[in-house]
């Protein structure tokens, strides 16, 4: 599993179980804070569809942390004002980065874990797009001329 999917897995996870699993290399580990959790302002950036420009959307709150985890650097940026799960993804971050054999068992149980976790999300995401989908307007049956119906 590479680093963005890990990450955008993590991201979308609620608090309490992403704690859980940086409370397991925190007891495995000597950790330092470098950089303590805080809130920020990052402009973000899409593709428009047609012409594939690239624009700017607009300011998004965001926190970001930096820790060290027996000497390998992790870093955690996370959508809103939620340092604490910022400081927890930059733990796994680090954990991932190490080329430490302590952390093979670890880094292959958090890989299973997140797999688990990325298919209850997708399934997720396929049900709220059935619900959408449910209620979208077929403008092609709306169009009906008089003399259709006539």
């Amino acid at each position: 599993m590479d680093c963005k999917t890990r990450t955008t897995i993590l991201c979308r996870m609620p608090l309490g179980e992403i704690l859980e699993i940086s409370q397991e290399i925190k007891e495995l580990a000597d950790v330092q804070v470098i950089k303590e959790p805080k809130a920020s302002l990052i402009m973000m950036r899409a593709k428009e569809s047609v012409q594939q420009i690239i624009f700017n959307v607009g300011e998004v709150l965001v926190s970001e942390s930096t820790v060290s985890v027996d000497g390998t650097i992790g870093y955690g940026v996370v959508m809103g004002d939620e340092g604490a799960k910022a400081e927890a993804v930059a733990l796994i971050d680090a954990v991932f980065r190490s080329e430490h054999s302590k952390w093979q068992d670890v880094k292959r149980n958090i890989t299973i874990f997140l797999k688990e976790r990325q298919e209850l999300l997708q399934q997720e995401k396929r049900q709220e797009f059935n619900l959408i989908a449910r209620s979208a307007v077929s403008f092609e049956i709306m169009d009906k001329r008089e003399e259709d119906v006539n």
